[in-house]
């Protein structure tokens, strides 16, 4: 086979080109940091890389609930306690008041600490977080769980607006939700009536030189039990968002590896090929003046 200058000039020419534009690549490679540029390189590992990419932008969403429901969470346990402490006093009070009701003083200093206790357990109950919502009203955000009644007593009623208990789920996982409410009309009420109304009662009676009644004791423990319910699946609930986290977590770092695998540049692969190509362009590059100095002339002695 007669090989041409010609033949050997292009040759030479698309040889140069090809190194040219590995050389392209590979920097292209090194500067984004990926080594599939486009579909075409190499199709099922983009799917499969598009499809993770989606899947971890999901988990870090999750991840996000998660946090947002451990914090609301968190809030209302903290809240459940300090109205556990004010409801425990409460019971104090009722058990020293009827064994000492015939110090007139002492049953008024009983009343007015009733009354400052039960003024704590409209705050807390009726505590809004940093939006300005009300934690324990569920779905009705903008409504107070306990209102003014306008005539004592009771100078207090659970909020008439609030006609349900439908809980406010936050997703955690696939398929996988957690409430993050908690309705204060459900756990200071016990037997139909209301921690408020009980300690009206209690706090006229005081007043009055009578002893508590035994109904309001039990609507109080009643409202205890409630309470410490109320604090117990909020505690299984945090838990179960701390797995949720752990799981996303463990996820999202596998993907990350898979994806770091198939998508990401592999630096000294990408620098050697770099400096391959260079070398191979440099010897092609002499090759190729050698056949441009090529002449009849370089023949004849």
């Amino acid at each position: 086979m007669r090989i041409s200058t010609q033949m050997m000039f292009q040759n030479s020419l698309s040889a140069m080109q090809r190194q040219q534009t590995a050389m392209a690549r590979a920097q292209e490679e090194i500067a984004s940091g990926r080594k599939l540029l486009s579909p075409e390189d190499d199709p099922v590992a983009v799917s499969t890389v598009n499809q993770m990419e989606k899947r971890n932008s999901k988990l870090t969403q999750y991840q996000r609930n998660i946090d947002f429901a451990t914090g609301k969470l968190q809030n209302q346990e903290g809240l459940l306690s300090n109205m556990q402490d004010r409801l425990q006093r409460v019971r104090e009070i009722s058990i020293a008041s009827n064994n000492d009701l015939g110090n007139a003083n002492t049953r008024k200093t009983f009343a007015d600490e009733l009354k400052g206790l039960r003024d704590d357990l409209k705050r807390l109950v009726n505590s809004t977080d940093e939006n300005g919502d009300f934690v324990f009203s569920g779905i009705y955000a903008k409504e107070s769980p306990f209102v003014p009644n306008g005539a004592p007593p009771p100078d207090t009623i659970p909020n008439p607006a609030i006609t349900t208990t439908t809980p406010v789920n936050v997703e955690i996982g696939e398929g996988e939700q957690v409430s993050v409410s908690n309705y204060g009309t459900a756990f200071l009420a016990s037997g139909g009536s209301d921690v408020f109304a009980a300690l009206d009662t209690m706090i006229a009676d005081l007043e009055a030189g009578n002893p508590v009644a035994a109904a309001q004791e039990t609507i109080i423990a009643g409202v205890q039990d409630q309470v410490s319910l109320t604090q117990s699946t909020i505690g299984n609930r945090i838990n179960r968002l701390d797995q949720a986290f752990e799981n996303n977590d463990t996820e999202g770092l596998a993907n990350t590896k898979v994806l770091s695998r198939l998508r990401d540049t592999d630096y000294a692969e990408a620098i050697t090929k770099l400096n391959q190509e260079y070398m191979a362009l440099q010897a092609t590059q002499q090759s190729f003046a050698k056949i441009q100095g090529l002449s009849l002339f370089n023949y004849i002695s």
